[in-house]
Order: C-alpha cells, then sequence, then structure tokens
C-alpha cells in the first residue's frame, strides 16, 4: 500500500473546488424550482379567471329605515383643543 499524506491546505483547497464545481448546478437547481413555482400559481391564477360567474339568488338592496345621514356632535368645551366625535 502507498500512504500518502497530504496537507491541511490540499485538504481545504479541494473542499472549495468541490463547492465551486457545484455552486452553478445548486443555482440551476433553484431557478428551476422558482420557474415551476410561478408557473403552478400562474396556472391557479388562470383557472380561477377561467371559472364563470354563477349567481344563486338576486342581490336585495336593503334600505335604511327611518331618518338618513349621520349626525356628529362634538364634545368637549371650547378652550380645549382636542375634541372627539361622537355618533
Amino acid at each position: 500500500m502507498i500512504r500518502r499524506v497530504t496537507s491541511i491546505g490540499v485538504l481545504v483547497a479541494f473542499m472549495q473546488y468541490a463547492q465551486r464545481f457545484f455552486r452553478p448546478i445548486q443555482d440551476l437547481s433553484e431557478k428551476y424550482n422558482i420557474l415551476q413555482s410561478a408557473m403552478a400559481a400562474g396556472e391557479r391564477v388562470f383557472k380561477l379567471l377561467d371559472t364563470k360567474i354563477e349567481v344563486t339568488s338576486k342581490a336585495i338592496a336593503k334600505r335604511p329605515q327611518g331618518p338618513g345621514g349621520l349626525n356628529l356632535i362634538m364634545c368637549g368645551s371650547p378652550t380645549t383643543s382636542r375634541k372627539s366625535p361622537v355618533v
């Protein structure tokens, strides 16, 4: 058997070269994953847009009974700078 002792520097360089080799592959797989997610989301949006609207009952507008309008009464004395509206 031939045994060869490598230095720490060679080991670190090997690990960095291995990371540099696989980084583009990881980037491509990440971009492909993003593309698949976007395509799935787009498919869901277009499926929602393609659904036909079905109205089961007529919309009934309710009219308020009694006098209409909103009356605001300001509380507080005229000398105070802050007044709170009361409905």
